[in-house]
């Protein structure tokens, strides 16, 4: 039975697994023309409590409108991806602020970040 009180796109949210929001981000990264690597489980690989998802984009041209070429600087992203209301471990936080001080882009998505267009909009 739904939670009183919640939205339907709260609902969806709560009830999309992580293996479904990472199969739908990886089928909309490779589709915009990102290189992605993900890890099956951190907690079984040498990389332990690392992001789920290393997301890189090639530095790249297009021509926007004749004469006009626009470059793009290649882009490398980390992710950690979690379901509605699973909190992220005390080791994940350290090993995310390491790679945030080494100036590295890091984000937490969750579904409700594919829902509202929020996944769409960083990898565009």
């Amino acid at each position: 039975m739904p939670k009183p009180g919640l939205t339907q796109q709260e609902r969806v949210a709560r009830s999309m697994s992580e293996k479904e929001l990472q199969d739908a981000i990886i089928e909309l990264a490779e589709h915009l023309g990102w290189k992605v690597w993900h890890v099956r489980d951190s907690r079984t690989q040498m990389v332990e409590d690392m992001p789920d998802l290393v997301l890189r984009r090639p530095a790249h041209m297009e021509e926007t409108t004749p004469g006009v070429v626009k470059v793009s600087m290649g882009q490398l992203e980390w992710w950690e991806l979690k379901t509605e209301l699973r909190k992220v471990t005390p080791g994940q936080e350290i090993a995310m602020q390491e790679l945030r001080d080494c100036y590295q882009v890091v984000r937490v998505v969750r579904p409700s970040d594919w829902l509202n267009g929020n996944v769409e909009k960083w990898l565009r």
